[in-house]
């Protein structure tokens, strides 16, 4: 039997939350002899190694923006159904006669998949060193309160580093977007920068999920709405608040957990 995932060209968060956990779950319910997968290229670390890769086209994956929870926004239903044909066309020229098995999400942003189908894991790191307190801006909450926050725990630890993709604020801070390989490299190297973290300071999202999936300690504000692994996070769960607030809450939350080096 073989089975095919995809083609998956969302976004990242939906993405690592949702559909990679599913996979993982259909392949060891399913057993299946081959597997296939498609989605963005810079995101084929995140799948099992033994799986067959096939990349969604590449304009799609540098455009972050337009990836949207489980769709993209310059794909219409008829064009996805297109993309669609074309991935099963390619697997059954190799595999004639064989049981395909096709699994994908709906092609609809509001798409969703029961958290007991998800097998969540995380994802080995290349990296060893430890590093430093990881600032993540998501533009999930305003660039002049991120622009606040950062200048306050900036002027008390040097060793703050602004990371991210392109869905974050304070482009002239971030360390990968300097990188002349980011779009292959980004969410590898988001990955590996958190796994090995004192400490990751986000607005609550799968920036947060993420460390808490790997047993960092992070610091988020705002609405938490992703599966909790360890729980090893703080998060101030109130409305508007203040960026100084948030600012002064995380000096207070760096030294009570000693993450500091200075």
């Amino acid at each position: 039997m073989i089975l095919a995932c995809g083609p998956y060209i969302g976004s990242w968060e939906t993405e690592i939350v949702m559909f990679q956990p599913f996979v993982k779950w259909l392949i060891k319910v399913l057993q299946p002899e081959k597997v296939f997968v498609s989605s963005h290229k810079n995101r084929r670390f995140i799948y099992p190694e033994n799986v067959v890769f096939l990349p969604v086209y590449e304009n799609l994956t540098r455009n972050e923006f337009g990836q949207n929870k489980t769709i993209h926004e310059d794909i219409s239903s008829k064009d996805y159904g297109i993309i669609l044909k074309k991935f099963r066309q390619d697997i059954l020229l190799e595999y004639k006669g064989k049981d395909l098995f096709y699994y994908g999400l709906t092609y609809n942003k509001f798409s969703w998949i029961q958290e007991y189908k998800r097998i969540i894991e995380p994802i080995p790191a290349k990296t060893v060193k430890k590093s430093k307190i990881l600032f993540i801006p998501s533009d999930i909450e305003k660039s002049s309160k991120l622009e606040k926050i950062y200048e306050i725990i900036s002027s008390s630890y040097k060793e703050i580093v602004v990371v991210g993709d392109m869905k974050t604020y304070l482009p002239e801070y971030n360390i990968l977007l300097r990188d002349p390989k980011y779009f292959q490299n980004v969410y590898q190297n988001m990955i590996d920068y958190i796994q090995v973290a004192n400490g990751v300071i986000c607005p609550s999202g799968v920036w947060t999920f993420l460390a808490d999936l790997y047993n960092i300690p992070c610091f988020s504000w705002g609405k938490y709405y992703y599966p909790s692994i360890n729980r090893c996070i703080n998060i101030v769960n109130n409305g508007d608040i203040p960026a100084e607030f948030i600012g002064e809450s995380i000096i207070q939350w760096v030294e009570r957990n000693h993450l500091s080096q200075k």
